[in-house]
């Protein structure tokens, strides 16, 4: 009768890494908004609604849809922090063309489409003069003009009460959920309701990932130029710059190879190339409790606050951080014009997970150093990458530069082309969970390649069908060994000629037991 809060942000994963159910990680879906986004739908008699954190998160998100040198036509009077989203973000960044014209005079509409009109966004009734657009004209007038262009209306001062512009052939309806439909002034939340499947399609996308956005949105909406190259070459990384780079962005350790980047090295090559280029780490495998990238001179550092910093499976969130005042505005203004900002409650959650941060991390390094250890030691396993191991490519850097390392694992396991002692593997697991996401209490594991397979062979490197991710969680670590060794078992135990490579797993268990303090 009442749809339950779903608060877990990973799902759990069949064992080929695809998910049971439409759910496998938060940001990608979630039962409760789903409920929520059907509800909505249903009160604008729409085909499909997408949720965001705020009703301007809502209405960047739409923008997207227009790419550089592309026109939006807009009404004059509209909601002053939109106005700044498409002054101060859409026209000076992204090269969008704007006209704002009176939406109540039919001719000065039709006056001021334009053969690169992409998209023409009102309110009806406005924000604050309280005009009242003809809606079912503005939209007749439009699509006789270009059938192709996108109709959005702001519902937000009437509600889908009142007023249900999709009914007139409008393409999308936006709504702040913070007024009329929540109703009790304690939420910020924004909605996108259409009938179209290929709009609801980029609005899904708006609510997903780092390649993806770069691939499917910055490179084809923006036409910003991407180089990926290896970072762990500098002399690939100094070939690359350009004379129109603004921006080198990296992970150290990455996602999922664990490679580490020397960060002191890359800072020093970009800022002898040009001081001005931005350098941005991407710090959540590591967490700030053992790696500090701005003592480097990096100008920002990321975190998905998800992971590790709040550590409980039970927010989604992310944070910038900068001793930039001049970058600090740009994101003050990014988070005022785009809404992008978490709830009152996350900030609560978050706060609470910072608390127990540096219990944490030292019991997920514990546990995953003698993991680690285990798993070099079994014959089943072809390799194990991670960065404390002195067989980790890049464990002299990651101990220049950090002062230990979290709970994250990847290995290879020695596998055929089909993958399926991989599947047998991850089937096996009992206490392991088999799901997306990192850095909670609980010990989650993924197949690797499941994320990239839509993506080339360049940004595949090293992913192959037998790489497994683990993050390593807080349960005792005897446990999640013995986890490990039985499901490591049910292949040797199929294919009959895998030994350990001590010809003993019992005694290594052992060992590692015994070695608690490295």
């Amino acid at each position: 009768i009442i749809p339950p809060i779903s608060l877990s942000t990973t799902f759990k994963l069949a064992p080929s890494g695809k998910a049971d159910s439409p759910y496998y990680y938060t940001e990608a879906g979630n039962p409760t908004r789903t409920a929520l986004e059907e509800n909505l739908a249903a009160l604008e008699n729409a085909g499909h609604c997408r949720i965001f954190p705020s009703g301007m998160a809502a209405i960047f998100s739409i923008t997207m849809l227009v790419k550089s040198g592309e026109h939006i036509l807009a009404d004059e009077d509209i909601y002053a922090d939109t106005i700044s989203l498409i002054k101060k973000i859409l026209q000076p960044t992204h090269g969008i063309e704007i006209t704002f014209t009176e939406f109540t005079d039919i001719y000065a509409v039709k006056k001021s489409l334009k053969e690169n009109t992409k998209l023409v966004f009102f309110e009806s009734p406005t924000n604050p003069t309280l005009k009242v657009i003809d809606v079912e004209e503005v939209t007749k007038t439009v699509k006789n003009f270009n059938r192709d262009i996108c109709v959005v209306v702001d519902n937000t001062f009437i509600s889908p009460y009142f007023q249900r512009p999709l009914s007139f052939d409008v393409d999308m309806v936006i709504h702040s959920c913070t007024k009329y439909i929540n109703g009790h002034a304690d939420v910020l939340m924004g909605a996108v309701m259409t009938n179209c499947e290929k709009l609801d399609q980029h609005l899904y996308q708006m609510q997903k990932y780092t390649i993806s956005l770069i691939k499917k949105i910055l490179q084809p909406t923006h036409r910003i130029e991407i180089t990926f190259t290896e970072f762990t070459d500098i002399n690939a990384v100094k070939k690359s710059l350009k004379e129109n780079t603004k921006l080198v962005l990296f992970e150290s350790p990455t996602n999922p190879t664990l490679k580490v980047i020397d960060i002191e090295e890359v800072t020093k090559a970009v800022k002898n190339f040009n001081k001005d280029i931005f350098v941005v780490v991407d710090n959540t495998f590591i967490s700030p409790y053992f790696q500090r990238p701005l003592s480097f001179d990096v100008d920002m550092v990321i975190h998905s606050c998800t992971k590790y910093i709040n550590g409980h499976a039970d927010v989604l969130m992310g944070a910038v951080m900068t001793n930039c005042e001049k970058l600090d505005q740009h994101l003050y203004q990014m988070q005022k014009c785009t809404g992008s900002v978490p709830s009152a409650f996350d900030c609560y959650l978050v706060m609470r997970g910072t608390k127990t941060l540096h219990v944490r991390m030292r019991t997920h390094m514990e546990n995953a150093i003698a993991v680690a250890k285990f798993l070099e030691t079994c014959n089943q396993i072809e390799k194990v990458l991670y960065p404390l191991l002195e067989s980790h490519p890049q464990h002299q850097i990651h101990m220049k530069q950090a002062r230990g390392m979290s709970g994250m694992i990847s290995f290879y396991i020695k596998d055929d082309e089909d993958g399926s002692a991989t599947k047998m593997f991850l089937n096996n697991l009992q206490l392991i969970q088999n799901a997306t996401s990192l850095g909670a209490a609980e010990s989650l594991i993924v197949r690797c390649d499941m994320k990239y397979e839509e993506f080339s062979p360049p940004l595949r490197k090293g992913v192959a069908n037998n790489l497994v991710r683990l993050s390593v969680g807080l349960e005792e670590k005897e446990d999640i060994i013995e986890d490990l060794k039985q499901a490591l078992d049910s292949i040797t135990d199929a294919s009959g000629n895998l030994e350990s490579k001590s010809g003993d797993n019992h005694s290594d268990f052992e060992l590692i037991n015994s070695t608690k303090g490295d």
